[in-house]
């Protein structure tokens, strides 16, 4: 059985069921073989994450944005985490958020140049999960990424 898959929908029909899973037993067997057969959810081995939506330049003191997408969802305390690793030399950080709340990994980041100078962003790797970002799986972001934005 795919487990990640599988699991949460196994016991929710067992639940569901309770005692009369006897007189459910061709049903309960249906479900035990389509888990079985369903394909597993793919693994992610390290989390990587990018900048996107990137502009090939800023003009002066106007806001601009940026997308940051991860490859797996994330867990917990996201934004929290994300504004404490997120370094941004040249602008200051108007408004972070996410892009799809249910699975939390892609965001939008609006920034306002504070100068005609480059801003440049760039995202840590801590590596532990208490306070490093992290997928939902406990995977700790792999490495630095970062973006340069030229100014006018």
């Amino acid at each position: 059985m795919n487990e990640p898959h599988c699991a949460d929908t196994v016991a929710s029909v067992r639940r569901a069921l309770g005692r009369r899973r006897r007189r459910h037993a061709p049903a309960w067997a249906v479900l035990l073989l389509c888990c079985a057969a369903a394909p597993a959810a793919a693994q992610v081995e390290a989390l990587t994450a990018s900048f996107e939506s990137v502009p090939e330049r800023h003009e002066g003191s106007r806001p601009f944005a940026v997308e940051l997408s991860f490859s797996a969802p994330m867990a917990g305390q996201t934004r929290v985490k994300l504004t404490a690793t997120l370094r941004v030399t040249g602008a200051e950080v108007l408004r972070i958020r996410t892009l799809n709340s249910g699975v939390r990994d892609r965001w939008w980041i609006r920034l306002r140049p504070t100068s005609d100078a480059a801003v440049t962003l760039t995202l840590t790797a801590h590596g532990e999960c208490a306070s490093a970002l992290c997928s939902a799986d406990g995977l700790a972001l792999s490495e630095d990424v970062s973006a340069t934005i030229p100014g006018p």
